[in-house]
């Protein structure tokens, strides 16, 4: 990949955007957009711009500046970009806004957007920096009031609850920057074009996302330890968004994240075995097994607690044989320790359990900071990460790193903050909370809560000062450090049913909601600019917009301009009688007629008057025998015919007769053209079987291409929902295959293999697809009205029914014989000939046409437009499926069903 290239699974405009962050002028300007992608979770592309501004801008406003007439907002500001990228800036930066009692000014309490960069700043807090914690103070609790203030805008009170929930450095940018997406507001010309890389970022990224779970989840499910160790917790989804907030979202680390979370699962795994299953001497012989690392020394175990070692055995030298391949050094002694010290740490709370001892609050916090697994994940991470792997750094594995312990700490006192845990087992482990209190009775709980919050700011501190100014370890594995401290507040969120809710909510956003991907987004985008097309057009030129109304019905794509069809033909309806006299041109009228007809607007056949010869009433003036375009509009509305029109059916056929000579000798675009309306005229034809010979068309007017290419991607979104539904019942009739292969050879299959099958061939699958997608759709009392074969009904199916019998064979290839509407017919009228027979059947077929024509555009009837829309496409499928040649095969419909389904279209 070239430098300055974005990778496929982030389709990010890398170039354009990094253009932009070098050229923009405005250094504000230029600052705020970097803020911007690091919350959008896109700065890891620019690494390079980012820092090279950070640089200039670190020079240019230095401390000594800062303390200038520089207002609040920006002083916040760039204190905290530079601390978060690792310039050490002073909080003494703040002392111009203090008071001569190093409190804050009382006048910045009504300076909102001071206050919250001031808050936002504070989280960035290290040991020493007494006028941060003054900072912290001061602006939370002038912003919890102003939040509170029953006059307060909605939107700003929202805005600074959130800001005071997720301060930037203490959230998880993964789970904000949807929300920061859809809530921020966007102030300058350049954001747009960073937003729409945002949402295709996070489009790709859940894509990723998902297929990783997707390969976690089968991994777990092949090893069976949920059923080998039915009590412990059986939480993927879980383990491995745990993972991928320890690891970047870069498609770089996919299979880093998917063996961080296997080693995940094995914290909570052995947790519960300590925690609910075994007993202190199986605990014991556990603990020594891992130590020698050996699986012989288990013998004797409980076979859950043999069958969690090896799984744990393979798995971690799995990962170490990967890791020695990648990156040339073998972490398996590294993970062996990690490993070992948390078994050793979950023995000694299973041996104060069993004791009943009481440890002092320090001893219960240096033990559970290691068996909060923090210290085995992040060695895996560092690992996995490939990064600075020496002698010297693997060796500080073994000591207590302050990076770990301090995002360890945190872990551990948030979970024990909860007034009960998630997990709702019945072991016990005691919190701190509860031994602080006993070694200093005169505390109360809020007391010992206030006294805990002090020391995760504590650890907090240290953490800063380890990830922000210590260039011990790579920046990718301080970031992990971060992470998991930043996750804990949500994931220890207890709600009043004892629930992570909030954790629950962002990881359903965070791996499942529905997101446009960048096809739908370029879809989107061309479909508005096609709407306005249309809109605007109908505004100066009338004929114009009725001919786009008829391309985009002939592309199929109308279902996406009802909004904007709707008024344009109301306007065309309400418009004076006049405005349909023969000096509009017969196609300008013929063309309103159809249109108009189509779509429920009732307009007489009267308005072809001025087209019809004064002396016969079937014939159409010859001014008017040349106009092949006219001829053609005219014969494409005599479709529309009801049981009445009889002038209009006579023009009809006499136009089709003239259009035959015209364009008998003709092999040009116009002939084909003519020829191909003749044979299927639009409104008995289904649009999707004959819309290939709209995508290639050509016309004078220059919009038809961008509704052609609009029409493409609308018709390639259509293709790939079929392929969906086809494969369900692909899937339903492979299941039916074996189930008859079983069945024909005696073959007793295994239960797995049953019920594996089994399940496919329950049907469930097609029936769930199905319900999705009917749902609410025109349900109503006298839709059952259905039952009593209204009109609408009997006429389509006399079209079918009539149409069938006219075939000269059925295509059911069937010994038994249902006979047909000819051979009954000839039988009551033994003079009739075949030929007639077939004649009378042919007229018949109009008049349900004529019927149903009736029925689905001008009566009233309780049926939904998408009812009446089936009842029309089943007519026009008719001649289709009876279609048959000399073969007995149906070469047209074979051919259209394979263009419908596989042919491509082109590139869009």
């Amino acid at each position: 990949m070239q430098d300055d290239d974005i990778g496929h699974e982030a389709p990010v405009k890398g170039r354009i955007l990094k253009h932009v962050l070098r050229e923009i002028g405005d250094p504000w300007e230029c600052l705020n957009l970097i803020d911007a992608t690091q919350r959008l979770g896109i700065d890891y592309h620019f690494q390079q711009e980012i820092e090279a501004i950070l640089q200039r801008q670190y020079v240019l406003f230095n401390a000594v500046q800062l303390n200038s007439d520089t207002d609040l907002h920006k002083t916040a500001f760039l204190f905290r970009l530079f601390r978060q990228h690792g310039y050490l800036v002073s909080s003494d930066v703040f002392e111009s806004f203090l008071d001569g009692e190093g409190k804050f000014k009382e006048e910045l309490k009504d300076d909102i957007k001071g206050l919250t960069s001031l808050y936002e700043a504070s989280q960035l807090c290290m040991h020493g920096d007494e006028i941060l914690e003054e900072a912290e103070n001061f602006s939370s609790h002038w912003l919890k009031a102003r939040a509170e203030a029953e006059q307060v805008d909605h939107h700003l009170a929202s805005f600074v609850q959130h800001t005071l929930a997720y301060p930037h450095h203490k959230s998880v940018v993964q789970l904000m920057a949807p929300n920061y997406l859809e809530d921020v507001q966007w102030p300058n010309k350049w954001i747009s074009i960073f937003r729409d890389a945002a949402k295709m970022e996070l489009y790709s990224a859940q894509r990723l996302r998902q297929h990783e779970l997707a390969q976690f989840t089968k991994w777990w499910k092949e090893t069976d330890l949920a059923k080998d160790l039915s009590f412990s917790r059986d939480q993927p989804i879980k383990w491995y968004v745990a993972s991928l907030i320890c690891l970047s979202t870069d498609s770089f680390y996919s299979e880093q994240r998917i063996q961080l979370a296997k080693s995940i699962s094995f914290i909570y795994l052995i947790d519960d075995i300590f925690d609910v299953f075994g007993t202190l001497d199986e605990l014991t012989i556990f603990t020594e097994a891992v130590c020698r690392w050996d699986l012989a020394a288990a013998e004797g175990l409980p076979d859950c607690m043999q069958i969690c070692l090896r799984t744990l055995f393979e798995v971690t030298n799995e990962i170490s044989c990967q890791i020695y391949q990648a990156h040339g050094w073998n972490p398996i002694h590294s993970l062996h320790k990690a490993w070992a010290k948390l078994c050793k740490a979950f023995l000694v709370e299973a041996e104060w359990m069993s004791s009943g001892q009481s440890p002092s609050a320090e001893e219960y916090l240096k033990n559970g900071v290691v068996s909060t697994g923090v210290h085995v994940t992040l060695t895996h991470v560092f690992f996995l990460l490939g990064e600075a792997i020496s002698k010297e750094t693997v060796e500080l594995f073994d000591e207590d790193l302050d990076i770990i312990s301090s995002s360890a700490t945190v872990l551990r006192l948030w979970d024990d903050m909860g007034s009960a845990k998630d997990e709702k087992q019945e072991g016990r482990d005691g919190s701190y909370l509860e031994y602080y209190m006993k070694e200093h009775p005169s505390m109360c709980y809020e007391e010992t809560k206030r006294h805990t919050m002090k020391q995760i700011c504590n650890a907090w501190k240290t953490l800063n000062t380890e990830c922000l100014l210590s260039n011990l370890f790579p920046a990718k594995f301080n970031q992990a450090c971060l992470n998991l401290a930043r996750v804990v507040p949500i994931a220890y969120n207890y709600g009043r049913t004892q629930s992570i809710m909030s954790l629950e909510n962002l990881i359903k956003q965070f791996l499942f909601h529905q997101m446009e991907d960048e096809t739908s987004m370029k879809y989107e985008f061309e479909m508005k600019n096609l709407k306005h097309l249309l809109r605007e057009t109908a505004k100066i030129d009338s004929l114009e917009s009725l001919n786009m109304i008829d391309a985009i019905q002939r592309l199929g794509i109308d279902h996406c301009f009802k909004q904007e069809i709707k008024p344009i033909l109301q306007t065309q309806y309400t418009m004076e009688t006049h405005n349909f006299d023969a000096k509009c041109g017969l196609h300008h009228v013929a063309l309103r007629f159809r249109l108009l007809r189509q779509h429920g607007y009732f307009v007489p056949q009267d308005v072809f008057e001025g087209f019809i010869h004064h002396d016969h009433e079937d014939l159409l003036d010859t001014k008017f025998s040349e106009n092949i375009e006219g001829l053609t509009s005219l014969y494409e509305a005599s479709q529309l015919c009801l049981p009445e029109d009889e002038k209009l059916e006579k023009i009809g056929n006499f136009s089709a007769c003239i259009l035959k000579k015209l364009v008998r000798n003709r092999d040009d675009n116009l002939g084909k053209h003519v020829r191909k309306a003749m044979a299927n005229p639009f409104h008995k034809s289904l649009v999707k079987f004959v819309v290939k010979d709209y995508f290639g068309s050509q016309s004078p007017n220059k919009w038809i291409y961008v509704f052609q290419h609009m029409a493409k991607l609308d018709f390639n979104r259509v293709q790939k929902l079929h392929g969906l539904e086809l494969s369900q019942f692909i899937i339903l009739c492979e299941a039916f295959l074996v189930e008859a292969e079983w069945f024909g050879s005696s073959h007793l299959p295994s239960a797995k293999e049953y019920l594996e099958n089994g399940e496919v061939s329950s049907g469930v699958h097609v029936v769930l697809a199905h319900i999705f997608f009917l749902l609410g759709q025109g349900v109503s009392n006298e839709a059952v009205l259905l039952s009593s074969n209204p009109d609408i009904v009997s006429s389509t199916a006399s079209i079918l029914r009539l149409t069938d019998d006219l075939g000269s064979a059925k295509d059911e290839n069937q010994e038994g014989h249902d006979g047909s509407y000819i051979e009954c017919y000839m039988k009551e009228n033994p003079g009739i000939s075949v030929d007639s027979a077939r004649e009378r059947i042919s007229h018949m077929i109009s008049d349900a046409w004529k019927r149903l024509n009736q029925e689905s555009l001008f009566s009233p009837n309780p049926y939904p437009p998408t009812f009446i829309q089936a009842s029309l496409n089943i007519a026009r499928f008719v001649p289709l499926l009876y279609g048959y040649d000399e073969n007995q095969d149906l070469p047209t419909l074979e051919k259209l069903v394979k263009f419908v389904l596989y042919e491509n279209v082109g590139d869009v």
